[in-house]
């Protein structure tokens, strides 16, 4: 990281990804992160569109001393984010490492899963609220089934083979994805994948829905109101 922390750049960070661990809730971790995550950081990387997180990154400390200090950020619940805000509006350009950060989280659970899913939509909305139009339009399902209409209205092709065949596409471009960044031989088999890639997209929408009907979040044992502008306040 610090090679690449270069004159003009302000922050280096890392992509999100997971060590191998065994099990299915660690198997839809790793799909989740080297698939719909890494498209999504990647790509807001290429555009020039912040997207830092706080799982790993490196940052010049007179840009957090000249931007209130760390008590400056405590109000935010995604403090990485305004690090790299601030790090925009102070001059300085976002570099992406070149090497993924490998998570290993405590207790790997469907359920600890699907929390931290809800909470990180609610984030996302609270501090960038267009997510709750442009979000659901990325997703693989809401695509298929908006193209399929589209193409059986324009064209006549059959909506049930187009939609098929989209989402076949899209998990085949996911795979080659996350082999891309799992640089090695992935630990799980491909049916594996295809289930743990299956159960991700259509719990989405659920989850999506219910992170975007809550609005308070748990971190740490302690519940959070969200504000517009990503701020908080503690419920007590």
């Amino acid at each position: 990281m610090v090679m690449h922390m270069t004159p003009g750049v302000g922050i280096v960070h890392q992509l999100p990804f997971t060590c191998d661990r065994k099990g299915f809730s660690c198997t839809l971790e790793k799909v989740f992160f080297g698939g719909w995550h890494a498209r999504m950081y990647l790509t807001m990387c290429a555009i020039r569109t912040n997207c830092v997180t706080g799982m790993s990154n490196l940052i010049r400390k007179s840009i957090i001393d000249d931007n209130g200090g760390l008590e400056g950020l405590s109000k935010y619940i995604a403090e990485d984010f305004y690090m790299g805000l601030i790090t925009l509006k102070s001059g300085y350009k976002q570099q992406l490492s070149s090497l993924p950060v490998l998570q290993n989280s405590g207790i790997s659970s469907l359920e600890n899963f699907q929390k931290r899913m809800i909470r990180w939509t609610q984030i996302r909305i609270s501090t960038v609220p267009t997510i709750l139009i442009a979000e659901p339009i990325t997703e693989s399902i809401a695509l298929g089934i908006w193209n399929s209409w589209s193409f059986n209205y324009l064209f006549g092709l059959d909506p049930i083979l187009f939609f098929l065949s989209h989402i076949s596409t899209w998990m085949l471009l996911g795979f080659i994805q996350l082999r891309i960044v799992q640089n090695d031989k992935l630990n799980f088999s491909k049916f594996d994948f295809v289930v743990a890639w299956l159960y991700r997209e259509l719990m989405t929408p659920y989850l999506f829905m219910k992170g975007m009907m809550k609005t308070t979040v748990t971190w740490r044992n302690q519940t959070y109101r969200l504000k517009w502008g990503g701020e908080l306040e503690e419920v007590r």
